[in-house]
Protein backbone atom coordinates (compact mmCIF):
# COMPACT_ATOMS: atom_id res chain seq x y z
CA UNK A 1 0.00 0.00 0.00
CA UNK A 2 1.22 3.32 -0.54
CA UNK A 3 2.64 5.61 1.68
CA UNK A 4 0.24 8.28 2.06
CA UNK A 5 -2.55 5.85 3.75
CA UNK A 6 -3.40 5.08 7.42
CA UNK A 7 -4.87 2.65 9.32
CA UNK A 8 -7.58 4.18 11.35
CA UNK A 9 -9.61 1.39 12.59
CA UNK A 10 -8.57 -2.18 13.90
CA UNK A 11 -11.46 -4.30 14.64
CA UNK A 12 -12.32 -7.99 15.12
CA UNK A 13 -16.49 -7.44 14.16
CA UNK A 14 -16.63 -7.39 10.38
CA UNK A 15 -20.74 -5.63 10.70
CA UNK A 16 -18.62 -2.57 12.30
CA UNK A 17 -16.07 -2.36 9.40
CA UNK A 18 -18.49 -2.90 6.76
CA UNK A 19 -20.88 0.16 8.75
CA UNK A 20 -17.48 2.11 8.11
CA UNK A 21 -17.13 1.52 4.82
CA UNK A 22 -20.67 2.19 3.80
CA UNK A 23 -20.41 5.74 6.12
CA UNK A 24 -16.84 6.52 4.18
CA UNK A 25 -18.23 5.75 0.68
CA UNK A 26 -21.08 7.50 1.51
CA UNK A 27 -19.07 10.60 2.16
CA UNK A 28 -16.66 9.88 -1.01
CA UNK A 29 -13.84 8.94 0.79
CA UNK A 30 -11.23 6.49 -0.18
CA UNK A 31 -10.94 3.20 1.88
CA UNK A 32 -9.97 -0.01 1.55
CA UNK A 33 -10.43 -2.87 4.05
CA UNK A 34 -7.74 -5.86 4.95
CA UNK A 35 -9.52 -8.71 6.20
CA UNK A 36 -6.83 -10.32 8.47
CA UNK A 37 -9.12 -12.99 9.98
CA UNK A 38 -8.57 -16.60 9.59
CA UNK A 39 -11.36 -18.22 6.86
CA UNK A 40 -12.12 -21.23 8.83
CA UNK A 41 -12.21 -19.42 12.53
CA UNK A 42 -13.41 -16.32 12.18
CA UNK A 43 -11.96 -15.16 15.81
CA UNK A 44 -9.10 -15.24 15.33
CA UNK A 45 -7.46 -12.15 13.36
CA UNK A 46 -8.57 -8.62 13.04
CA UNK A 47 -9.80 -6.43 10.26
CA UNK A 48 -8.50 -2.86 9.26
CA UNK A 49 -9.36 -0.13 7.47
CA UNK A 50 -7.09 2.35 5.50
CA UNK A 51 -7.83 5.71 4.21
CA UNK A 52 -5.90 8.51 2.84
CA UNK A 53 -3.82 10.66 5.28
CA UNK A 54 -5.43 13.63 4.27
CA UNK A 55 -9.08 12.25 5.53
CA UNK A 56 -7.50 10.66 8.24
CA UNK A 57 -9.21 13.38 10.65
CA UNK A 58 -12.37 13.27 9.22
CA UNK A 59 -12.53 9.54 9.35
CA UNK A 60 -11.61 9.42 13.15
CA UNK A 61 -14.64 11.97 14.02
CA UNK A 62 -16.87 9.90 11.90
CA UNK A 63 -15.92 6.60 13.86
CA UNK A 64 -15.99 8.16 17.06
CA UNK A 65 -19.57 9.28 16.66
CA UNK A 66 -20.77 5.46 15.57
CA UNK A 67 -19.08 4.34 18.97
CA UNK A 68 -21.21 6.66 20.96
Amino acid sequence: MEQDWVKVLTTTELYKAKVVEVLLKERNIACHILNKQDSAYVMIGEIEIYVQQVDQEQVLEIIQEIDD
